[in-house]
């Protein structure tokens, strides 16, 4: 995906200097050092708009794609409400066969569009990484034959929960919204993609989406961009769905409904409970941290891949990451990467 032919650059504020510390489960760790022990590539901090701490390491640049991993599932979401704003889905109670034939008949076949936007299908389901017979590797396994097997694999899922009452992390929910977009508008994902959110957030940089043979797009993870470029999509959260020409990309509406959770959903709301495989919350493709701080949300991608968005402070921070241990342990690792950039956020005057 190419540069904008007139790229809108983020204009850069009062550089701000780093806290030496933050305080993670009632210990203090040097900032500077877990940056270089944790493998961080990029920090990049936009308060009011405005690029105030930028910093790359272990060779990345500002004008150079990073992968992103699962934090494309949020870029996907934002497209599921472009198009339900368009009025290409009807309705996010909708069925999912409505819209993707293919699954009908399938555990999916019945469950409403909501549902699945909340990862909460009810399927079985692993996302373990290292486990070569789990559900997340034989989705990369079928994904990248081709789409026929990737409708096999889908077929073949089994569930575990009824619809809505349980949240499970499953990277295929995502991968099943983008099939979501290609029915309800009649386009590839990617085509979709660029014309009504890449585009008209004029990237300075090329940015890369993973496909397979049979051109079908890696919703849940395949987006490659830089730092700054992936900031003037998650800016769209906070400036009311605006871009930067002041253009309605994106319904204040579906903002809305991206980051509130009704009490009455229990297996969406952070904290330690007994249907939901994760302390964090979950609503439409974003992260709610534990112990919510504000309005604060999250997009999460493995081995560091982060964005963190506090619409009352108008903060956004993103990071990238190669951390090598990250697998070992992920509720830590994805828990001192958001008390690190809670206390950067909390630096700033």
């Amino acid at each position: 995906m190419s540069q904008s032919d007139s790229p809108f650059i983020l204009p850069t504020g009062q550089n701000i200097n780093l806290p030496k510390t933050f305080n993670y489960k009632g210990k203090n760790y040097d900032i500077s050092e877990e940056i270089k022990d944790r493998d961080y590539t990029s920090l990049l901090v936009i308060k009011d708009g405005k690029i105030v701490f930028e910093e790359y390491y272990k060779g990345n640049k500002k004008n150079v794609p990073v992968i992103f991993f699962s934090c494309t599932k949020s870029i996907t979401s934002l497209l599921i409400g472009i198009s339900l704003d368009k009025g290409y889905i009807k309705d996010l109670n909708d069925p999912i066969s409505k819209y993707v034939p293919e699954l009908k008949g399938s555990v999916y076949s019945e469950v409403p569009i909501q549902d699945v936007l909340n990862m909460s299908s009810g399927i079985e389901w692993s996302e373990d990484m290292a486990d070569f017979n789990s559900g997340v590797a034989k989705l990369s396994d079928s994904y990248g034959k081709g789409k026929a097997d990737l409708i096999k694999f889908i077929l073949s899922l089994k569930r575990a929960h009824p619809s809505g009452t349980f949240n499970k992390y499953a990277s295929v929910e995502t991968q099943i919204l983008g099939m979501v977009i290609e029915g309800a508008t009649k386009k590839p994902y990617i085509d979709f993609f660029k014309e009504n959110l890449w585009n008209r957030i004029f990237p300075e940089s090329t940015a890369y989406l993973s496909t397979n043979g049979d051109g079908v797009a890696m919703a849940y993870g395949g987006l490659m961009t830089t730092p700054r470029d992936y900031a003037k999509a998650v800016l769209l959260m906070i400036n009311k769905g605006k871009n930067s020409k002041n253009q309605q990309i994106l319904s204040e509406e579906w903002i809305k409904q991206s980051i509130t959770i009704s009490p009455k959903d229990t297996h969406l709301l952070p904290g330690i409970r007994k249907n939901s495989d994760t302390n964090m919350g979950y609503k439409n493709q974003w992260w709610i941290p534990e112990n919510r701080i504000d309005n604060e949300f999250t997009a999460i991608g493995v081995y560091g891949q982060f964005a963190y968005v506090n619409p009352k402070e108008n903060i956004i921070i993103i990071s990238n990451g190669a951390d090598k241990r990250y697998a070992d342990d992920i509720d830590i690792a994805d828990g001192r990467k958001i008390a690190l950039i809670r206390a950067v956020a909390a630096s700033i005057k």
